[in-house]
């Protein structure tokens, strides 16, 4: 029986430096940074990169749900947990470093609307880089697992500190659901919260209300407002939300669709 292996001149740091230096790469990303980070469903990666990226499409898995770090943890907490080699991720993984690519490509694209996110990019290259100059093809599922979980742990810390004490100190469930306020909450260029301005809006379901006309309704800014702003404590962007849906007030009504407040109704 085989207990262990180990690749004759295999570097032993190499699975410690891949795990390491994700805090620090990570700790100035503000909340719609992450949101870049760890999300984005493909509406809004299309609308975002005028239509240049879209979400990862694994051969004989499907396309993710998700083009950041949340979409590729999906198959991978089956694949750590259970140990699935056999699963389509990995042997896309082993056939090529395509994924590798994807990641590190996708963080760059943003930086020239999101500079802080430069330091991830950088983070992500240095070690994927390394990968694929010293990894066999069988190994490399391994080293993919271990950067991108350790860059999603790491990621979901520094977004779980910005929250409110009652979020940071909270149950791992109440942690969990404020996600939800990242998740739902980010910049895309056909939908603000200025008619002139591109800012971050809240969507209203996604894929489906991603971009566009159909992100941000008046309804469901104001039913969800209290759960995914106040009690995380991202107080600011609670202010803007309303202010901008009370610069179109009517009658004493607010629009259900926004718009970008040029076409509210």
């Amino acid at each position: 029986m085989i207990f262990e292996t180990q690749r004759e001149g295999m570097d032993s740091t190499l699975d410690s430096l891949c795990s390491s230096g994700a805090e620090d790469a990570f700790q100035d990303l503000d909340l719609v940074d992450l949101n870049v980070l760890l999300y984005r469903a493909n509406g809004e990666e299309m609308d975002a990169t005028g239509g240049e990226i879209s979400v990862y499409d694994v051969p004989g898995f499907g396309k993710l749900k998700y083009c950041g770090l949340e979409g590729w943890m999906h198959p991978l907490k089956h694949i750590i947990q259970h140990n699935d080699l056999g699963h389509s991720l990995c042997g896309h993984l082993r056939d090529g470093a395509w994924a590798l690519d994807y990641i590190s490509r996708r963080i760059f694209k943003q930086t020239n609307t999101f500079p802080k996110l430069q330091v991830p990019g950088e983070w992500f290259k240095d070690r994927f880089d390394l990968v694929k100059a010293t990894v066999p093809p069988y190994l490399r599922p391994k080293y993919f697992a271990i950067v991108v979980s350790t860059a999603y742990k790491a990621a979901r810390h520094v977004a779980i500190e910005q929250c409110s004490d009652f979020i940071s100190s909270g149950h791992s469930f109440t942690q969990d659901l404020a996600m939800v306020s990242l998740q739902m909450h980010g910049r895309v260029q056909s939908a603000s919260l200025d008619p002139v301005e591109t800012v971050p809006s809240l969507a209203a379901g996604l894929p489906h209300f991603s971009a566009g006309w159909a992100r941000c309704w008046g309804r469901d800014v104001f039913i969800s407002l209290r759960g995914l702003f106040l009690t995380t404590g991202n107080f600011e962007s609670a202010k803007r939300h309303i202010l901008a849906f009370a610069s179109t007030l009517k009658h004493g009504l607010i629009p259900n669709l926004l718009d970008s407040v040029r076409n509210p109704r």
